[in-house]
């Protein structure tokens, strides 16, 4: 079956009755200036959900929205990328999520490029109720590339929206495109109307859900046209110099390794990390000061082949530098921060370099000191 009718398909099929709940758009505080200590983001109290997966408490759409509880594992999170859909429905998948609870982190990045909705049902029914889930909607059913109708792809993200609304109340829309393995062309432009058409078929089912558009990886200094300020520039002038219509927030992945991205001698265009201020400063420039970046990759791989690795102490060492970087500097202009990945993909090679990167090992060891490092941030205050 080719791609549009496998989107036409799931577009219909996963559309199901779930009672309305408001969710409350993500605001924020003034910007905080560079160099300047601003809080976290609010938090709220669990509300009752209803629905088909579960009857359990969700926590707010006001904690889902940033910070949920008061702790900085409130602004924490993993991006799970292909990990547990190799051990969904089987033993191990339970142990998963005990692990990732175990790490103190209350955000769950869900990676749904599969459009496996068994997949995602069986992991939101076994996701504690105090955990917030990012939808990252992404891919089609022949793979990465433009979809060949992008009215029909939104339609179908919609879909899952809808599906899954009262239950995550924030979507993450592609993943990288500035990169060609995600998005062939790389045309800013085109990627711009599939996001456009996206916001506006999600916002249809769910006025309330806060979409993100889904860009970049780091990509080269402030010349390179996919450096991600240059990109973002772009979309927003194919969208008429404004945000309206198009996103609430953006997804950016502020990567640094191995270089450390709380090195001021590394507050670069080139840094990823540093580029998550630079991207404020563009949206406030179009009157998207309250608008937040999310982080929703980063971190850093070890235990592996020595190119670009760290060790488990470096990384022990920055994890707190960066969380206090992107909480108390940052905190007015972001949302929650996601390393990628739990645990290590361990089927590949230690030269593949972004399937090492977890806390955990695929004997569910900890990658001590480096998961104390996290664990004991995230019960701070």
């Amino acid at each position: 079956m080719g791609a549009l009718a496998v989107l036409s398909v799931l577009a219909v099929s996963v559309a199901i009755a779930i009672d309305k709940q408001s969710v409350g758009s993500a605001q924020a505080a003034p910007s905080c200036p560079q160099g300047g200590i601003c809080g976290g983001l609010s938090g709220g109290a669990p509300a009752k959900r209803h629905g088909p997966h579960d009857t359990t408490t969700v926590p707010t759409a006001g904690a889902c929205t940033g910070r949920q509880g008061p702790t900085r594992g409130g602004s924490m999170g993993f991006a799970h990328g292909y990990r547990y859909a190799q051990i969904d429905g089987t033993s191990a998948a339970q142990q998963y999520v005990q692990a990732f609870v175990d790490t103190g982190a209350k955000w769950w990045r869900m990676n749904m490029e599969s459009w496996n909705t068994a997949e995602f049902d069986d992991l939101l029914a076994r996701l504690p109720a105090d955990v917030c889930v990012l939808g990252n909607i992404s891919s089609t059913p022949n793979g990465w590339q433009d979809p060949p109708d992008h009215q029909a792809w939104a339609n179908a993200a919609a879909a899952e929206v809808a599906r899954y609304k009262g239950r995550i109340h924030v979507w993450e829309i592609w993943n990288e495109p500035n990169l060609a393995g995600f998005w062939p062309s790389r045309s800013s432009d085109s990627w711009t109307d599939l996001l456009r058409r996206t916001y506006t078929a999600i916002k249809a089912v769910d006025p309330t859900a806060t979409v993100l558009g889904s860009c970049c990886a780091p990509q080269g200094g402030s010349t390179d046209p996919y450096n991600a300020v240059n990109w973002w520039t772009r979309v927003y002038a194919a969208n008429g110099g404004t945000s309206a219509g198009l996103f609430d927030g953006i997804a950016h992945h502020p990567y640094l390794y191995p270089n450390d991205p709380t090195d001021p001698a590394n507050f670069q265009p080139w840094s990823g990390f540093y580029q998550t201020l630079l991207l404020h400063n563009l949206m406030a420039s179009h009157g998207d000061g309250a608008k937040r970046v999310w982080g929703t990759e980063a971190g850093a791989p070890t235990e592996c082949s020595p190119s670009e690795w760290l060790s488990l102490a470096d990384e022990a060492a920055r994890i707190p530098r960066e969380f206090d970087i992107w909480i108390d500097q940052w905190g007015a202009f972001t949302g929650p921060l996601f390393f990628h990945q739990l645990q290590n993909q361990g089927d590949q090679p230690t030269s593949s370099h972004e399937h090492w990167m977890g806390i955990v090992r695929t004997d569910w060891t900890h990658k001590d000191p480096m998961w104390t490092a996290w664990h004991d941030y995230s019960l701070r205050s």
